[in-house]
């Protein structure tokens, strides 16, 4: 019985996770509202795209945390375990990935110069 609740407080957890990040973005100020500082847009932007995933069993691990240091940037997976990362200037960044009861991951010095996949697993503790 204790295995049920478990799983249903997971799942509700995640659902007001996914429901809060969406809320947030709403009111973020993300360039296209009049709040927004005016910025010239860079002649060349890449999208950086893939999932987070549990290395032992491929499971898609769904709010998992996505840092990007260098952009102060943070964003998490969707329900379904995937990311995107849009208009990033080809560069050299370093990404943290953090998930409940995961080790997080540092990937220091990937340099992204075209539009690429990148699908990370993560260790359970």
């Amino acid at each position: 019985m204790s295995q049920i609740n478990y799983r249903k407080m997971r799942r509700t957890f995640f659902i007001l996770i996914v429901m809060l990040t969406f809320s947030l973005s709403l009111f973020s100020g993300d360039g296209n509202g009049e709040n927004s500082t005016s910025k010239s847009a860079p002649a060349t932007t890449i999208t950086i795209s893939g999932f987070v995933e549990d290395f032992t069993n491929s499971e898609k691990l769904v709010c998992a945390k996505i840092e990007i240091e260098e952009l102060g940037k943070t964003l998490f997976t969707d329900i379904l375990g995937n990311y995107q990362i849009e208009d990033i200037r080809p560069g050299t960044y370093t990404l943290k990935i953090s998930y409940i009861s995961y080790e997080e991951l540092e990937m220091k010095k990937i340099t992204v110069s075209d539009t690429k996949e990148l699908n990370i697993q993560l260790k359970p503790l």
